[in-house]
């Protein structure tokens, strides 16, 4: 007759390649042994988040708006239909936005649990907060102020 300790299997399953070594230790207060594993198991990269942005700063504001009061107004009348007419301005506007201020990646150095809206609203806080300081106008604080809690709320949800 075979006893309760001959019946008792530990094991552990391999799988794949994450398993690089196994191994049985008794256990001193159970008819089971420990069983152990090394495994290798590897840690995925972090993706670093990124926002797309402008340096809309007084000074590039300025010089836009000097620049679209250049923009030819005569070269409307060449257009027959609103449509063409409105392409030409947007263009030349984009032209002039893209040349003072060109899109920038902006990449922030973001806790593992930040997620694109919460990166998203951190930046907008952070430059209403900037804008607030520059102009310390009571509207520019009551944004911040919403935007500040806007952030605080959405990471008491993460």
């Amino acid at each position: 007759m075979m006893s309760k300790l001959q019946k008792l299997i530990d094991l552990f399953l391999h799988n794949g390649d994450f398993v690089d070594e196994t191994n049985s230790i008794e256990c001193p207060f159970s008819d089971h042994n420990f069983v152990i594993a090394k495994l290798s198991i590897k840690k995925q990269s972090a993706i670093r988040k990124k926002i797309i942005c402008r340096n809309l700063c007084f000074e590039n504001l300025t010089r836009i708006s000097s620049l679209v009061d250049e923009i030819e107004q005569k070269e409307l009348k060449n257009f027959n239909t609103i449509d063409e007419k409105w392409c030409y301005v947007r263009d030349r506007f984009l032209s002039i936005v893209n040349e003072v201020a060109p899109l920038r990646e902006k990449c922030s150095n973001q806790f593992p649990w930040y997620d694109d809206d919460l990166i998203i609203v951190k930046h907008s806080r952070d430059t209403a907060y900037k804008k607030f300081k520059r102009s310390l106008q009571d509207e520019d604080k009551e944004i911040f102020k919403i935007l500040d809690a806007n952030l605080n709320i959405s990471m008491m949800e993460n």
